[in-house]
Order: C-alpha cells, then structure tokens, then sequence
C-alpha cells in the first residue's frame, strides 16, 4: 500500500514540476511575440512583394513573346536597320 502511495506521490511531484517548467516556457514565449510579429509581418508583406514582381515579369515576357511574334522584321535586324 505504501508503495502504491510513492508512486501516486512520484507522480504528483512530476506533474508539479511539469506545470512549474510549462507556466516558465508560457511567459518566456510570451515575451517573444512582440518579434515574432514583426517578423511574420515583414515577410508577408516581402512574399506579396515578390509575388507582384513575379506578375510583373511574366507579364512582360509575355507581352515581349508575343510582340516578337507579330513583328515582321526580327528584333536583331531592326537595330541594324535603325543604326
């Protein structure tokens, strides 16, 4: 019987312990969010960057492919003729 209370006991320190290091790592955490805010803010707002830019570039590609294709005279002989 007592041994069954030891263990009952062993693990009611464990779990007071537990709490004790859990509720520490809470408020240290806690104390991170304020950066960790910022940081995620930053890089969202550089991925919408980077996402416009990316648009952006396709976009002119593909006006480049298809006015290379329309013209006539290739691009390279236009500015010999222009010189």
């Amino acid at each position: 019987m007592q041994e069954v209370h030891r263990w009952h006991q062993s693990d009611a320190d464990r779990a007071a312990d537990d709490l004790i290091h859990s509720q520490a790592e809470i408020e240290k955490l806690e104390m991170c969010i304020p950066d960790l805010s910022e940081r995620h803010k930053f890089y969202q707002e550089l991925r919408g960057y980077v996402t416009d830019l990316v648009e952006c570039y396709y976009e002119k590609v593909h006006d480049e492919v298809e006015h290379q294709h329309l013209s006539p005279i290739p691009m390279h002989t236009k500015s010999r003729k222009m010189q």
